[in-house]
C-alpha cells in the first residue's frame, strides 16, 4: 500500500490538520537530534522523507492527510483498516461498512474520503460509492469545501462535484485553511483564496498553513511569520518553527527552542532540544533525551521521563517507555498501561492498539473494544 496510517490528530475537527502540519514543518525542515527519540507522529513521516532537510512543503503535508503504518483513528464514525492487501473502513463495533477492496486511503473529511485504486485516486461516500471516479495522480481529502488534487506533475484545486475551480497549474501546493491556500510558482512560495485570486504572491522559500490568522514563511533559511495581507509581522529570524497553536508558537534559536507571542516576544526562552506546540493547554518538550510536559509559563507539569511521546487528545496522550506504548493523563498518571507495541491518539472515544502485530482499538479505560484483528 503507497499510504495507510492517517497521522492526523482528531483536533482536525475543529483545528483541520495545522496542529501535525507543524510538527511536520519543523521537524523535516530542520531535523532532530538524534540523542533525541523522533516524535511519534512523524516517525514513518521522517523513514520516507528523502531528508530531515527536505523542503517539499507540499509533500509533508500530503504525508500528514495519509500516513504509513497500519491503521487509522475513528474520524466522522468510520476507521480505516487493512484486512490483506486491501483497505476499507470499520464502524465502532468493528464491522465493515465499505469492504476493504482499496489499494490506499485516507480518512472521512467533510463526508467523503479520498481512495486509491489501480494507481488512481478518487473520492467515496460513506456507503462506498464513487461520488468522484478515480482519476486523479493524487487527492487530498476535501478541507473547506476543496480538495488538492495531482494531475500528471501539476496540481489544482476540485469542489465536491469533481469540478476543478483551480485547473492544474502549481508546481504544488497545500490544501485550504483559513479560505487560504499555499502554492508554488517557480519554484516560490505564495497563496491563493477562494476565488481564484492570488492573495500574496509567489516569494518565499517554503511556506505552511494559515492559522490563528498568520502563517510560517521560510526566507533565505530563516523562518517569520506573515499575515493574510502578506505582511512579516515577526521577521524571519528563526532557525525552525511551528504554527501558533493556542496563541504561542515554539520557535528555535541556536538550535534550542523556546515559544514567542503574536507579536514575536519570547515568552518562554528557548531552553529545549525539541518542541511540540501547545494542545489542550500542554506542550510536550524534551530536556536531556526525554519528553515532559510543560505549562504556558514555561514550568514542567509532567517531569521529563518518556522515551517518546505525543500530544494531547481527549485528555490523553500517548507516551512509550522502553520499548512499550501506554497512556497519560495531564497529571502524568499512566492511566493504560505500557504494554502496547505501537498505538494512536484517541478519536470518537477510541485509540487503535497493535498487540501481537494486529490491531484493534480501546476505549479511555484501555478496554479491547474491537479485538486486534487488523493487519
Amino acid at each position: 500500500m503507497l499510504l495507510k496510517k492517517i497521522l492526523a490528530n482528531p483536533i482536525v475537527k475543529l483545528m483541520g490538520l495545522a496542529i501535525l502540519t507543524a510538527i511536520a514543518v519543523v521537524s523535516l525542515n530542520f531535523g532532530i537530534s538524534s540523542a533525541i527519540a523522533t516524535p511519534k507522529p512523524l516517525r514513518t513521516l521522517i523513514a520516507q522523507t528523502a531528508s530531515p532537510s527536505n523542503n517539499n512543503i507540499g509533500n509533508i503535508f500530503l504525508k500528514i492527510f495519509f500516513g504509513f503504518d497500519d491503521y487509522s483513528p475513528f474520524l466522522e464514525g468510520l476507521a480505516g483498516v487493512g484486512d490483506g492487501n486491501k483497505w476499507g473502513y470499520i464502524d465502532k463495533q468493528g464491522n465493515f461498512k465499505i469492504a476493504a477492496k482499496f489499494d490506499a486511503i485516507s480518512p472521512f473529511f467533510e463526508g467523503l474520503a479520498a481512495v486509491s485504486i489501480a494507481d488512481k485516486w478518487g473520492f467515496i461516500d460513506k456507503k462506498g460509492n464513487f461520488k468522484i471516479q478515480p482519476k486523479f495522480d493524487l487527492a487530498y481529502p476535501f478541507l473547506e469545501g476543496l480538495s488538492l488534487v495531482r494531475v500528471g506533475e501539476e496540481w489544482g484545486y476540485i469542489n465536491k462535484q469533481g469540478d476543478f475551480v483551480f485547473k492544474p497549474q502549481f508546481e504544488n501546493g497545500l490544501p485550504f485553511l483559513e479560505g487560504m491556500a499555499a502554492v508554488q510558482v517557480n519554484k516560490k512560495w505564495g497563496y491563493v483564496d477562494k476565488s481564484g485570486r492570488t492573495a500574496i504572491k509567489p516569494q518565499f522559500d517554503s511556506s505552511s498553513p494559515f492559522f490563528e490568522g498568520l502563517a510560517a514563511v521560510s526566507v533565505n533559511n530563516r523562518w517569520g511569520y506573515i499575515n493574510k495581507q502578506g505582511d512579516l509581522t515577526i521577521k524571519p529570524q528563526f532557525e525552525g518553527t511551528f504554527l501558533f497553536l493556542e496563541g504561542l508558537a515554539p520557535v528555535q534559536v541556536n538550535n534550542q527552542w523556546g515559544y514567542v507571542d503574536k507579536s514575536g516576544n519570547i515568552v518562554i526562552k528557548p531552553q529545549f532540544d525539541y518542541a511540540f506546540g501547545f494542545v489542550e493547554g500542554l506542550a510536550g518538550v524534551v530536556a536531556e533525551g526525554k519528553w515532559g510536559y510543560i505549562d504556558k509559563t514555561g514550568n514542567f507539569v509532567i517531569k521529563p521521563q518518556f522515551d517518546n511521546a505525543s500530544v494531547f487528545s481527549e485528555g490523553l496522550a500517548e507516551v512509550k517507555v522502553g520499548e512499550k506504548w501506554g497512556y497519560i493523563d495531564k497529571s502524568g498518571k499512566e492511566v493504560i498501561p505500557s504494554k502496547f507495541e505501537n498505538n494512536s491518539f484517541f478519536s470518537d472515544g477510541l485509540a487503535g492498539v497493535r498487540i501481537n502485530g494486529k490491531w484493534g482499538y480501546i476505549d479511555r479505560k484501555g478496554r479491547i473494544i474491537i479485538k486486534p484483528q487488523f493487519e
